[in-house]
């Protein structure tokens, strides 16, 4: 009889009562059957806590209370390391997984340390916003791509626990834990990627990613989906993002176990972001931009400098 592995399904609740039901049916009526669900609550003042009693009692789930509020990024690390798996999905509160989600990326996964797939946008009526959440972002994910972006989305994800021996504990002061832990897996050049969608991943007013906690940057946000990534600059928009980032690659660079050889770039891009935040013009910011232009910019002709020089003066 072939061996089938446990997969550990990981998710951190926070006040999920909304479309935490919807999220659970699709994780138990996945086409991969050896799994457990295990879920670290972070304080809920919602129904959350009675819908997990709910599907301990019906399915089999495991859930854990924190007697204090983590944040996001510390209530997946926590229950990361609850988990049993030979390999782990990572799982949000209020999205919806296609049924042959799981079966699908193990079976893609090889000899990998970490695999991601696409996903469509939905919002709070489960109505499609976007069909495909990469075609327009394009980027291949390696270590160079990782130090400009963010490509990986975390509830794409599934990874085998060999990856934590890295991965594990996250940094000090990172900001989102689907980055570092997608780096750590292109420092091995152990990362891989299919273009199918795997996932419906929820954009809405009061989630703790993206940019649902603020409703003015959530609806231009919605606007920037409804025209299908075509390109809209909203600069308060990408500032908060690129602020977001830098605080990763400031993370990055106190962890020096994932930067060997990779110092000078690092420096860098932080000195481009950096620039870009603070909204400061020098010739500095324009080179480093130039030298890193196929990587940050890769749809777009080199000999454009125009767009090179509108992006750093924001």
């Amino acid at each position: 009889m072939k061996y089938v592995p446990l997969i550990s399904i990981a998710m951190a609740t926070y006040n999920g009562e909304k479309f935490l039901a919807k999220q659970l049916d699709s994780i138990y009526k996945q086409t991969y059957t050896n799994i457990e669900v295990i879920v670290n609550d972070d304080c809920s003042t919602d129904r959350t806590i009675e819908i997990l009693e709910q599907y301990s009692k019906s399915h089999g789930l495991k859930y854990y209370l924190n007697s204090k509020n983590l944040g996001f990024l510390k209530n997946f690390e926590k229950v990361i390391s609850l988990c049993m798996g030979d390999f782990i999905a990572l799982a949000d509160q209020d999205d919806i997984w296609e049924k042959n989600k799981l079966e699908i990326l193990w079976s893609k996964l090889d000899s990998n340390l970490l695999i991601h797939s696409d996903c469509k946008i939905i919002d709070e009526n489960n109505q499609i916003i976007n069909d495909s959440w990469k075609q327009a972002d394009g980027y291949l994910c390696n270590m160079d791509n990782l130090f400009f972006r963010n490509v990986v989305t975390g509830c794409t994800i599934l990874f085998n626990t060999d990856l934590l021996k890295t991965a594990l504990p996250f940094p000090n002061n990172l900001v989102y834990h689907d980055w570092w832990l997608a780096l750590c897996a292109a420092k091995q050049q152990k990362i891989v990627y299919t273009p199918l969608c795997l996932t419906r991943y929820r954009q809405h007013i009061g989630q703790d990613t993206g940019y649902g906690n603020n409703k003015k940057i959530f609806i231009l946000k919605r606007v920037y989906l409804n025209i299908k990534y075509k390109y809209y600059k909203i600069d308060f928009h990408r500032t908060i993002a690129y602020k977001k980032h830098l605080n990763n690659l400031i993370a990055l660079q106190n962890s020096p176990k994932c930067i060997e050889n990779s110092n000078l770039f690092l420096t860098e891009v932080i000195n481009y972001f950096s620039d870009y935040v603070k909204h400061t013009v020098h010739l500095k910011t324009f080179f480093i931009g130039l030298k890193y232009h196929k990587i940050v910019y890769p749809k777009k002709n080199p000999f454009f400098i125009k767009n090179i020089l509108l992006d750093i003066i924001g």
